[in-house]
């Protein structure tokens, strides 16, 4: 029977786990757990430790092959004489100081796990990555936490080493890849330590010499320079965990999404007497996933929310430290059930920590961490003089007390001491066409258009200091609207309606209807029309300039550079946790904008 198994070569390459070894009696008492539920008597296939010496080193496989009956992942209750049959296995691999997996249809096994030791990130990114090998895809994941950053990124070419620019790599660890090397095509999971060859399927006995190969090439293994160097550096955790302090994390749930949609995440629910509650997950999601701060109280870590701070408090996420990982504990997640269409059920406290779905920042900025590894961005504090180069001081905002000013039905521009007035008479004083673009489904508070030139302006206004939330939110208005730079022709158009009305400011929880036109500059006896036209004809050019504008009063350029300076050079910090954040909240937005091709500038106080 066994000559019959084709397999294709993939598996989950781990270390022996020091002083615990596999016996015959523990593998037997495995493979009956996972196989309980099969629809026969017996496994079609088992195979308890067979001996075989390869490459002059002995080596054990264990193989268990069966059935079971499944429920359709699109009916809704499991009927005993409407069900799909599937055939499951695992291949367990032992080979000198390494156990390989290779599993369908199969969960995973607490057992078994408790064998099992992680091969370390930077063996396994560097494995088959060297300066001859050719990089086709990267899936990213970002380590900066802010609301509106991209959450993870995949990148594809023909070779990537000679296509795509670095800049702003080293914020992203790298989560998945596909190389050439060696002549053999490879696809590479870091977080689950899975590696793929793509050879086509093969026998038990080639899959095991080639399981072989690669616990030899781990064994072996010897960093050399590559294009994986450019993105975030993995650093060890024992030694670094206890002089960091945790203070914020990032929940990632959109993966229950992909799960949902691609019907592998059939049902959740909380287990209830008489009968289990049913949930809408995709509900809650969008309330879980966002950044949260983490406060200490007494030698404990919690995610604490200023937002949604009743919910986060009944949901009581603690983070936990632990000696090679670090863990979210919560009561709430754990209630929550998740059952998959393999037939596996996990709690979502369970999945998240499983599946990592989680970025925690700590207090030294240069550090994150992310699937179960701490990532260095060693060029973070060596980038403040570029970042602060984003940096323009405007005097006429000394003056500027708030956002927009006061208003009245007679009001034809707003108050001199607004920002909305710098922006219009001081900041914006060469455009063709001003647009008021405030309130609304808006892309921007003021959008700027001349001849082969696109700006955004954000204006936010506040008391001088360093406002972290303050940064984050108009931060994060920038970079969620980035892609409305150069939009479609048929959304320009559909801003007629509003840019032909008057400005109704918000005043408190009242209206004012003013007399400010939304046209706020235009060529003389110019229309509404004539500038939705010359939009459009300025996004068909292909050497068009984009720009976006912060306008904030609320930030001094050389308080900030002074703290970010006495930051790098390890000296006092005011608000120290605020500056960190914001930090990372301006290296995510020259990332961003790099990536779009767009200009950014700070205009702020000297």
């Amino acid at each position: 029977m066994i000559n019959e198994l084709e397999i294709s070569e993939g598996a989950y390459f781990y270390r022996k786990k020091p002083n615990k070894q596999l016996s015959n009696t523990a593998v037997s008492k495995i493979f009956r757990d996972l196989s309980k539920d099969r629809m026969t008597r017996s496994v079609t296939l088992q195979k308890i430790r067979d001996e075989v010496v390869i490459n002059g080193h002995p080596s054990k496989l264990s193989i268990c092959v069966f059935k079971i009956k499944s429920k359709p992942s699109f009916f809704k209750n499991y009927i005993e004489d409407e069900h799909e049959i599937k055939f499951c296995y695992i291949v367990v691999f032992e080979y000198r100081d390494y156990i390989v997996i290779s599993k369908k249809n199969v969960s995973s096994s607490t057992d078994l796990d408790a064998y099992l030791d992680d091969v370390d990130y930077s063996t396994l990114s560097r494995l088959y990555a060297d300066s001859d090998s050719k990089f086709h895809k990267l899936a990213l994941d970002n380590l900066d936490v802010s609301d509106s950053a991209i959450r993870s990124k995949s990148l594809e070419a023909r070779a990537l080493e000679d296509s795509y620019s670095t800049f702003g790599a080293n914020n992203y660890a790298v989560r998945n890849m596909r190389i050439t090397s060696r002549g053999h095509l490879y696809s590479l999971t870091l977080s689950t330590a899975r590696i793929n060859r793509h050879n086509g399927k093969v026998s038990v006995q080639q899959l095991r010499e080639w399981m072989a190969d690669v616990c030899n090439d781990i064994e072996n293994f010897s960093a050399t320079d590559s294009f994986i160097d450019s993105f975030a550096l993995p650093i060890s955790f024992e030694d670094r965990i206890c002089s960091l302090t945790p203070n914020g994390i990032l929940l990632k749930l959109n993966s229950l999404v992909d799960a949902t949609n691609e019907q592998s995440l059939v049902r959740s629910y909380i287990k209830a007497d008489p009968q289990d509650i049913d949930l809408e997950l995709g509900r809650y999601i969008t309330k879980y996933d966002q950044f949260l701060d983490i406060e200490a109280d007494e030698g404990r870590y919690f995610a604490v929310s200023s937002r949604n701070k009743y919910l986060f408090n009944l949901i009581g996420i603690e983070i936990k430290i632990l000696k090679k990982s670090i863990k979210i504990k919560s009561n709430a997640f754990r209630s929550i059930l998740l059952e998959f269409a393999s037939g596996e059920t996990q709690s979502l406290e369970e999945y998240i920590n499983k599946n990592h779905c989680f970025v925690i920042t700590f207090d030294n900025p240069e550090v994150a961490y992310n699937s179960k590894k701490l990532f260095e961005n060693t060029q973070l504090l060596s980038n403040i003089s570029s970042f602060m180069s984003i940096f323009e001081p405007c005097e006429e905002l000394s003056d500027a007390s708030s956002e927009k000013g006061i208003f009245s039905t007679a009001s034809v521009s707003f108050s001199p001491c607004s920002i909305f007035n710098k922006v219009e008479n001081v900041i914006d004083t060469n455009s063709t066409y001003l647009f008021l673009d405030d309130l609304g489904n808006e892309w921007a508070d003021h959008i700027s258009v001349s001849d082969g030139i696109i700006e955004f302006y954000h204006s936010k206004s506040g008391d001088e200091g360093l406002s972290a939330s303050k940064f984050q939110d108009v931060v994060g208005q920038a970079q969620k609207n980035l892609g409305n730079l150069v939009p479609p022709h048929h959304r320009i158009d559909g801003k007629r309606t509003l840019w032909s009305r008057t400005y109704i400011a918000k005043v408190g929880n009242q209206s004012v209807d003013t007399n400010i036109s939304r046209l706020r500059k235009s060529p003389a006896d110019f229309t509404i029309d004539d500038g939705l036209e010359f939009y459009k004809k300025q996004t068909r050019k292909p050497n068009l300039r984009k720009a976006v504008y912060l306008v904030v009063n609320f930030i001094s350029k050389s308080r900030l550079e002074n703290n970010l300076t006495a930051l790098q050079m390890g000296n006092q910090v005011e608000r120290r946790n605020e500056v960190i954040q914001i930090l990372w909240f301006i290296s995510s937005l020259i990332s961003s904008c790099k990536e779009q091709g767009t200009e950014i500038k700070i205009i702020c106080l000297r």
